[in-house]
Formats: C-alpha cells, structure tokens, sequence
C-alpha cells in the first residue's frame, strides 16, 4: 500500500491530503454531478468549519487540483464537460464533473458509523464484531504485496495458517490474486496487473538498479550481514529487522548501486546516475514502493533501509549464456507453481537453494 501522488510522481503533501479528505467529504452528499465552482466553494466552507486555515492563493488551487486528478485517476470522478487542470492557475475556469457514487463509497477504510473519531479511521477503521483478525489479515493481503509472519501477531498468524487454502481461493476468484505461500510468509502476484499501479521489475534505469542492488544485498556480496547488521555500525551488537529481513546502510547501498553503475556504464540514463547519493534514495524508494523493502532505524539511530527477503524472488538472470551480456529482472511467470499451502513449505523467498 502507497501513499498519493501527484501526476509528476512527488508524494502528495499534508495540504493536497487534508484536501483530498474535504473533496471525499463533500462528494458524500454531492448526488451524480457537481460544478467545480461549486464544489471547491464547499470544500471552503468545510476547511473553515474544521478550524483549517486554508487559502484561495496557486499552492492551494494546486493542491486541490492534485486531489481532484488523484480522484480522476482513481475513477470516483470524470470530467464531463471541461477539465479541472486548468482551474489551479485560472480560479474562473469551469468544468463539470460526475461521480461514480459506488466507487465513492469503497474509498473510506471502515464505515464512518462504526469509528469513535478520526484517530481510528487513521488506524484503519473499525472491524464488525467478532472479525478483528480475519478484517485485519485479509486486508493486508490484498493491500500489501508481500506480508511476513513476522509483521503479524500471534493471532493473526494462527488465522491465516488455518486459513490459507480458504483465503486463497477466495483472493483468486474475487480478486484475480494468486497467493505464494512459503515459511517467511505470503507474496500476493497480479499476474493481470489490474490491481498494480507500479510495476516491478520495471524496464527504466532505477528499475533495473534497483533489482540488482537487491540482489547483491541479499546475496551478502554488499557486506551487509543476514543477521540485520551492515558492516557500517550495526556490528555483531546489531538488531536484527523482524521477519527475516536484511539491513543494509544508505552508504552501502550506494556503494553497491555505484559499483552496478561502473560494471555496466552505457546502460543507465545518465541524469539517473549523475549523483550516486540520490540514486541510492531513489533505489531505497522503488524497493519500498514495490514493498520489497521498508525504512528503519539501527541501533546507532541512523536510517537504514531493510530488504524483504521477498526480494530474492526477483532474482536476475543474463540476457544471453550464463555470463554473457547485460542483466534483466524477470517476473517469475516462467517458474513453477508454487506449494499448496501447509506444513513444512521451503523457503520461498530464500537466495540460496532450489526453487521451490
């Protein structure tokens, strides 16, 4: 699961969301069509009445233009009649817009009737009586790529243990989710792709960085030790990241990101790969936007990035022979199908070993 962004890829800012939420709010009453005119005059009025000092200046018509497109894209509204673009820098623009009342209605996490307050929202939302570990576990699965026994409770896991046969064929048949089930947990595939908004391997330059880098990681070739320490600090004091995964420093990261970069010189954009600190940011983000990976902290403090051992599915493979040519991702279509769910499943997502 990933946060909004805005059409040039930045991530919405607290001022886009906090209008992002008022658009929702507002559209809840709006019927089938509204008038943008009309809408943003209501968005005011509920900003001013929930004490937020928002202004009528190009940041904001920006930021509310970002929520609108973001809608758009999700496909709760479409232009009708004109467009909401041209709106942010001309505050006399029209356009008329029409909801997809349904949709609208699937966007909220929980039904607002059952939350006590915007805290529980936020956390979630509120699961019916009685469901707390199947709402929470099922949503997981469909909203993060890859869920490891290790981030769930004790609870949960007993659930889903129980459970994955059943669930499985139920995420298939409603969802077109293929579950792959192993010890470290369980890896949803979109094999249609109608529910991904990225996709990973990728074919641009921090795509394909971003592969190999993980693949180097998690290899160990980095320096970067399975245990959660990097060489860089973590040391053999170092705490270990839950569910199997591997830590490795920004610096190492670079180092490893810039010596792919020097192996294979006319194959990157060279804008991408002009500033190898950026470049290890960059390939630290599209790992953790693929949710192969997340941000945490060492035990010196210091943010590191933490590999999902989920990453070693996507392991590279030469163009040509063994040894010959440049390397691309696969998607891992060609492998076999996976175990049926149960006891004793091999390792998944293992680096070393057969496929399963």
């Amino acid at each position: 699961m990933r946060g909004a962004h805005k059409a040039n890829g930045a991530a919405f800012t607290p001022r886009a969301y906090a209008y992002l939420c008022l658009v929702l709010a507002e559209l809840t009453g709006a019927g089938g069509q509204v008038l943008l005119s009309g809408l943003v005059d209501q968005v005011r009025a509920a900003g001013a009445e929930a004490g937020l000092d928002l202004g009528g200046g190009i940041v904001d018509r920006r930021a509310l233009v970002a929520a609108l497109r973001h809608l758009i894209d999700l496909g709760v509204l479409s232009e009708t009649d004109g467009s909401v673009g041209p709106w942010a820098e001309d505050a006399g623009r029209e356009a008329l817009l029409t909801v997809d009342v349904e949709l609208l209605g699937h966007l909220v996490a929980a039904p607002l009737g059952r939350l006590e307050g915007p805290e529980q929202l936020a956390a979630g939302g509120a699961p019916g009586p009685g469901d707390d570990v199947r709402y929470s576990v099922r949503r997981r699965l469909v909203e993060d790529p890859v869920v490891l026994n290790g981030d769930l409770t004790p609870e949960q896991r007993d659930w889903m243990r129980t459970r994955l046969r059943q669930e499985s064929e139920l995420l298939e048949e409603l969802l077109g989710l293929q579950l792959e089930v192993r010890a470290e947990g369980v890896l949803a595939v979109d094999p249609e792709g109608y529910l991904s908004d990225l996709l990973y391997p990728g074919h641009g330059t921090l795509s394909r960085i971003a592969l190999l880098t993980a693949d180097a990681v998690l290899r160990g070739g980095d320096g970067a030790d399975r245990d959660g320490s990097d060489g860089d600090g973590g040391g053999e004091d170092g705490e270990a990241p839950p569910g199997g995964r591997t830590a490795v420093s920004y610096r190492r990261l670079e180092e490893v990101a810039a010596d792919i970069v020097a192996r294979y010189p006319k194959a990157w954009s060279k804008e991408a790969v002009r500033d190898t600190a950026r470049l290890a940011r960059s390939v630290a983000q599209t790992l953790v936007q693929a949710g192969l990976a997340r941000i945490g902290t060492g035990p010196d403090g210091a943010e590191r990035v933490e590999l999902s051992p989920a990453a070693a599915r996507y392991r590279p493979r030469p163009d040509g022979p063994e040894g010959d040519g440049d390397e691309d991702g696969r998607d891992g279509e060609d492998r076999p199908a996976p175990a049926d769910p149960g006891e004793g499943q091999e390792s998944l997502f293992a680096v070393s070993g057969p496929e399963p």
